[in-house]
């Protein structure tokens, strides 16, 4: 099983995913929050950022969770996970707390080690660590993809080649003419696009892979530029899009607090109870060597 949230991906864009993954199944669905931190922590547990204790704040980021208010994690559900971005590790996000951490059987969540927030640089990174162990003993990988985080995610990594003299990126986006916000925006939709292509076709469309976002990015609609609290009225940053690359019926009340059971019935039909999942799991390991 496989989910990758692709941060501050704004529903009116889903549009040139559909195109390029027609067999996959599409919906959206109104955030809990506009910000990422709390969205995260409701994501992974079903429950709000007040029964949570969090602040509806970045400084979500670093509030430690109170155990005895939850009952399971998304993690619990699987023998083994990977967790790739800075949000959920060792030593990040409060979607884990302590007391679950170190509790796979195979590979620990991967912490930000990155050497920058450039998707290839992450996936590198993680290939590193992949290579001393077998990636199909895992159950699930979880990637929190930053492709698509604002406009001006574009110019870290690649995108700064491009735009060497661009420093103060917040303050270009408002110089920028709408359409050419909209432009750098599609340029880190058409990159994401081009990520799950290659983690598709690595699959085989054997694994599930369920795709979502935190919140949406305001490209200066009403005068308002990138995501934060206070822009839950607005459509551009209240209305994400979930995908599945199954031909399902997505839920009509799927949100960020109901989203870690419909995962977990995902993987339970298609991958837990699923024989030809299993016995095709049971090959590659063969193939690498695996127990």
């Amino acid at each position: 099983m496989i989910t990758i949230l692709f941060d501050s991906l704004r529903n009116d864009y889903r549009n040139h995913f559909e195109k390029a993954f027609q067999d996959w199944s599409y919906s959206s669905f109104k955030t809990v929050e506009t910000l990422t931190a709390p969205v995260i922590a409701s994501w992974a547990t079903s429950k709000t950022p007040e029964e949570l204790g969090l602040p509806r704040s970045v400084e979500a980021f670093y509030s430690p969770l109170d155990a005895s208010k939850i009952d399971d994690t998304i993690f619990d559900h699987f023998e083994s996970h990977i967790s790739v971005g800075r949000l959920i590790g060792p030593e990040g996000h409060c979607a884990m707390p302590p007391s679950r951490r170190g509790r796979f059987k195979i590979l620990p969540p991967i912490n930000w080690n990155a050497k920058s927030n450039w998707d290839p640089d992450i996936m590198n990174y993680v290939g590193q660590k992949w290579s001393m162990a077998n990636p199909w003993w895992v159950d699930y990988i979880h990637w929190h993809s930053f492709t698509t985080h604002g406009p001006f995610s574009t110019f870290t990594g690649e995108g700064a080649k491009e735009c060497p003299e661009i420093i103060n990126t917040d303050r270009l986006i408002r110089r920028l003419p709408m359409e050419d916000r909209k432009s750098w925006y599609l340029k880190g939709v058409n990159n994401a696009i081009a990520a799950l292509r290659a983690v598709r076709d690595i699959c085989n469309d054997k694994e599930t892979i369920i795709c979502f976002a935190d919140h949406g990015e305001m490209l200066g609609e009403h005068g308002i530029f990138g995501h934060g609290i206070g822009m839950l009225e607005f459509e551009e940053a209240n209305t994400v899009p979930i995908f599945i690359n199954r031909k399902e019926k997505i839920p009509d009340n799927i949100s960020h607090l109901t989203m870690k059971d419909w995962i977990v019935e995902m993987y339970q039909k298609y991958e837990l109870n699923n024989p030809e999942y299993k016995k095709f799991k049971q090959q590659k390991l063969n193939m690498k060597g695996g127990e």
